[in-house]
């Protein structure tokens, strides 16, 4: 009976198996082929013959296949466009450049699937699945797309090699170049990733965050576990208790000393003309030095293009756009970009609301003063200009500049004393690079470039009146030159050694000065130079999930100093198992270069340090030590990052002012302890992922001469802070929500007491032991991107933001003024933080 059903079985399955039509064509003309397919499904074509001509395809004619999906295959085989017209008519004709495909295929590198590749389509970023697999719709025919992913050399092929259905499979070459072990591959968001030794943050690919609508370098950082804003701007960035300047801010290896517009409301930094931001606090390469606390890389990467993009858009703080532009495809490409506020022009309620936080306790927003007339004028701009030419295969010359100025113009007339004030404060500056970059053999290459740097801060204060003019004046001038040349040799797999030659030579100006009609002075002025020359030399082994180890070490010498300042470097990490691996850290690093608090109170206070270099005898070279250890697990879509440090600096400076003769101050050298604990921990949906961080940070000053020479709080210690974002996607939509707690930054509580001639007499308790209220705020920002044309290429973003949603009434800092009678009254004000301050932009991307 079993083997009568099998039988039976048999003859019905052959039976549907013959009764089935089936026509093979393997590589014939499709001239050929197009009449069989033509009776086979009852339809036409129209063409021409030369269209067609020499065109071969393999195709299959079956009842399981159907006309549509058969269509397609004809289409990706042959390059041409198959248009159905009606249920019988078919068009076939050339691509042109509006017209839509598209593309798929998998990705493998020695037969195994390269998963999570970045593929960048135009302007667009796409990624591989968990199988190396892709599928991209909708994208213009002739388009260019290129594929990179970790450990992996880059690869450009043509959209048209692998349109949909053909899926071909695209072989990738592994990099020799050693690249650290990607970690957390989603940090804070898509676009952020972190490994053992820092965080990078792509700034195409990065999604929304809390309160930005527009990506904002600097601000992105305010977000790293470790790092405290303590006046709500965008260059407070304040590195596991270490102070703003003592971050190296680079941009496409030129030194920036201004980082910011609005005194602080946004980066200096367009971010739609740069690739990548590396930001590093622990275990920094031999090749970085000048600053002890953190490195903040910023590159544009920039290389020659094949097509014309660009993009505009505006705020409600200011207007910008961009264009990259082919001069000779695939060899010399120029990108442009420029910024400018209008707020001379209109100022809008986003305008006032930083402008209030920013100017407050000024003359600017001073209600104390009866102006019967004032102006104020202010408007910042940037500009970058990047260029590079593809000299041969292995060689590459890159030209970068960037220039960027803030302009304030106030003035008012108060009748009762017949005066006129005016304040203006201008700053700015700018830097060029020329880099060559050079591959001489699979395993030698090198980067060499030179940079010149140029800030200057120029400051009048004038009072006009019956009696003459007085006038204060203060400039701060910096020019900075260098040339790197960095080597990377490739040892074995697995295994590369770094080393490099660094000199830059370093000309810092201030001047202080009051003049009045029947006298000038020069209250304070400077004018230092010094050369720094540096070698390093770096070794690491790394071995993907498994172990990675760096070996550092730096030499420099400034001139300003008779010692050789050696730097050791190590980074050690180790996987215990796939999912988890711990990691620890150790550097010595020397910082010649300071802002120091200003020797004379200025009236607008809005820039109240400078610049100044290193000497041997009130303003020693800076040197520090940090350890680290951490440890991170991470999986199904869980991640939990925890890190604690200690660092110790020596020679940090503060300037202690005699609150009862303000002509009086002095200048004291000491060190500063920090101790703490970074804990990050993120969950990952589909749709929605949400992260929370705790910072834990101690930092203790201490100085001979100050507080009995006891250890007090640092005047930047916060000594808990709590970080909560979450971000959601729905269709076209992204919405991100961010809250932001911390305890009061300290400060010093002033006793004043009266004396018996009516005077008035400051002392002050013990340093830095009073706290400011709890700070806490919600942020919010919502993104909606859309294509409302035909045109796919151009692409439009609608984007709304509301800081301090709840409208907070922080307080961020005390203001101490002396008062201007004979009284020695001292002004002690809050300087409050940012009430609620809605953006919107809109841009367009082509």
């Amino acid at each position: 009976m079993k083997q009568f059903l099998l039988w039976c079985y048999a003859l019905l399955f052959s039976a549907f198996i013959f009764a089935q039509k089936q026509t093979v064509f393997e590589q014939d003309s499709l001239q050929t082929v197009l009449p069989e397919i033509e009776q086979y499904y009852k339809v036409n074509f129209s063409y021409t013959d030369a269209i067609i001509k020499a065109k071969k395809v393999s195709i299959i004619l079956d009842d399981l296949v159907d006309l549509e999906s058969l269509l397609l295959t004809l289409s990706s085989q042959t390059n041409l466009k198959f248009e159905l017209i009606n249920k019988t008519n078919i068009v076939i004709s050339s691509f042109n450049k509006a017209d839509l495909i598209s593309i798929c295929g998998q990705l493998l590198s020695k037969n195994k699937v390269v998963a999570n590749a970045v593929i960048k389509v135009n302007s667009r970023y796409y990624t591989s699945d968990e199988t190396g697999s892709f599928k991209i719709n909708n994208i213009p025919f002739n388009s260019i797309i290129e594929i990179s992913s970790f450990g992996i050399k880059n690869n450009i092929l043509k959209a048209t090699d692998c349109t949909y259905p053909n899926c071909i499979t695209i072989n990738l070459t592994e990099k020799k170049e050693l690249l650290d072990q990607v970690v957390i591959s989603e940090y804070l968001t898509s676009g952020v990733t972190k490994n053992v030794k820092q965080t990078t943050i792509h700034t195409k690919k990065l999604n929304l965050l809390p309160g930005l609508i527009e990506p904002d370098i600097l601000e992105s950082i305010h977000l790293v576990p470790g790092v405290s804003n303590l006046n709500e701007t965008v260059n407070s960035i304040h590195v596991r208790g270490g102070n703003s300047d003592q971050n190296l801010v680079l941009w496409n290896n030129i030194k920036t000393y201004n980082n910011s517009h609005l005194f602080g409301a946004i980066s200096a930094f367009n971010p739609y003309v740069t690739d990548k931001v590396n930001f590093i606090n622990k275990g920094t390469s031999a090749k970085y030095g000048e600053r002890v606390s953190s490195i903040i890389d910023i590159t544009t990467n920039y290389k020659p293009v094949t097509k014309i993009s660009g993009g505009a858009g505006f705020n409600l703080l200011h207007g910008d756009a961009f264009l990259d532009i082919p001069l000779i495809k695939d060899k010399l490409s120029v990108l442009v970009s420029g910024r400018r506020s209008y707020a001379d022009i209109y100022k809008t309620f986003a305008f006032k609301n930083y402008a209030s936080q920013v100017f407050q306790n000024t003359k600017v927003f001073d209600n104390t003063l009866e102006f019967s007339q004032s102006k104020n004028i202010f408007w910042f701009y940037d500009y970058t200009v990047n260029a590079a030419y593809k000299a041969t295969d292995k060689d590459l010359v890159k030209f970068n500049h960037i220039y960027n100025k803030d302009f304030l113009n106030f003035s008012a007339f108060s009748p009762n004393a017949n005066n006129l004030y005016t304040d203006i404060l201008k700053t700015q500056n700018e830097g060029y690079n020329l880099e060559w970059e050079k591959e001489w053999n699979k395993e030698l290459s090198h980067q060499v470039d030179g940079y010149f740097s140029e800030y200057s801060l120029d400051y009048k204060f004038s009072n006009e009146s019956n009696l003459g003019t007085s006038t204060n004046t203060k400039t701060n001038q910096i020019k900075d030159f260098g040339v790197n040349l960095n080597f990377k040799y490739d040892v074995a797999e697995h295994k590369q050694l770094n080393f490099g030659y660094q000199f830059s030579n370093k000309n810092f100006k201030h001047s202080f000065n009051y003049i009045t009609p029947t006298q000038s002075m020069v209250l304070d002025a400077a004018n230092d130079n010094t050369n720094a020359n540096s070698i390093y030399s770096e070794y690491q082994v790394n071995k993907p999930k498994d172990y990675l180890y760096t070996i550092g070490l730096r030499a420099n010498k400034y001139s300003s100093s008779k010692k050789l300042y050696i730097e050791p470097r190590a980074v050690l990490q180790k996987f215990v198992i796939p999912e988890f691996s711990i990691n620890t850290s150790i550097e010595y690093k020397s910082q010649y270069v300071n802002q120091v608090q200003e020797s004379v109170i200025s009236n607008l206070s809005l820039e109240n340090q400078v610049w100044a270099l290193s000497n041997e005898t009130n303003l020693p070279v800076l040197t520090s030590y940090q350890y680290t250890i951490g440890a991170n697990y991470s999986e199904n879509k869980w991640v939990v990052d925890f890190e604690a440090y200690f660092k110790k600096t020596n020679n940090i400076n503060t300037l202690d002012f005699d609150f009862n003769n303000q002509a009086i101050y002095t200048y004291h050298i000491g060190s500063s302890s920090i101790q703490g604990v970074d804990l990050f921990i993120k969950k990952q949906l589909k749709s929605y992922n949400t992260w929370l961080s705790y910072s834990f940070n101690s930092a203790k000053y201490r100085f001979e001469e100050l507080n009995n020479g006891n250890p007090f709080p640092s005047n930047v210690n916060i000594d808990h802070t709590i970080k909560w974002s979450h971000f959601y996607k729905w269709k076209k939509v992204d919405l991100s929500l961010g809250w932001l707690w911390h305890n009061g930054k300290p400060y010093t509580k002033i006793n004043t007491t009266t004396n018996t001639d009516g005077s008035l007499s400051h002392s002050y308790d013990n340093l830095n032991t009073e706290n400011l209220h709890v700070y806490h705020r919600l942020d919010f920002s919502a993104v909606y991107n859309f294509r409302p044309h035909k045109n796919k290429k151009i692409k439009y973003r609608l984007g709304f933001s509301v800081l301090n949603l709840y409208n907070r009434k922080n307080i961020i800092n005390k203001d101490i003024r002396f008062s201007n009678n004979t009284s020695n009254e001292l002004n002690i004000s809050d300087i409050r933080g940012t009430e609620i301050s809605p953006n919107m932009v809109l841009r367009v991307f082509w």
